[in-house]
């Protein structure tokens, strides 16, 4: 019986032991299982901590540029305010310029007026002074001619006297 009993523990020992020891082969494989995928795990973990860094300084080169693109733009608005300010500027100076050229066209209009009416006036004068030396030649005319008239006159009694005189020459 104590053999029997032996051999039966031997039995159950040796059932014990290879259940045990595939129990102990499953665990070791679920470990290596376990550990692959630990492993696997933490090469996932340091990828995405690599991508992590690089969406990081990702992260980092667009804040700046955002910066940077914000501080152009500041400047693009500084540079649009004083182009506006300019333009104001402009157009106050064309509206001065504009108001100067119509203060200048009515003065050319009014020197035009002036000088078609001294034109008119010279014409006037010219006129006049032509009627006024017309007038004076005609006087003169009439004057010669009535010397001229006197001159005749006094020829013939010159003419007239000459012969009386040869005849009066003649007879004495």
């Amino acid at each position: 019986k104590l053999k029997q009993e032996k051999e039966n523990y031997i039995k159950k020992m040796k059932k014990v032991r290879k259940e045990s020891t595939e129990q102990v082969n499953l665990l070791v494989k679920e470990l290596q299982r376990a550990k692959v995928e630990s492993d696997a795990l933490t090469v996932e973990a340091r990828e995405s901590a690599t991508k992590e860094a690089s969406h990081a300084k990702e992260v980092q080169r667009l804040e700046k540029a955002l910066e940077s693109m914000l501080d152009h733009n500041a400047t693009l608005v500084n540079t649009v305010e004083d182009l506006e300010k300019k333009k104001a500027s402009f157009e106050m100076k064309m509206q001065e310029m504009h108001a100067s050229i119509e203060v200048l066209r009515d003065n050319v209009d009014k020197m035009v007026n002036l000088a078609k009416e001294q034109e008119e006036q010279i014409k006037t004068a010219a006129a006049e002074r032509e009627l006024f030396f017309l007038e004076i030649v005609k006087q003169e005319r009439e004057k010669e001619a009535v010397l001229l008239e006197k001159n005749g006159n006094l020829l013939e009694a010159v003419d007239q006297h000459s012969k009386d005189l040869d005849e009066f020459l003649q007879i004495h």
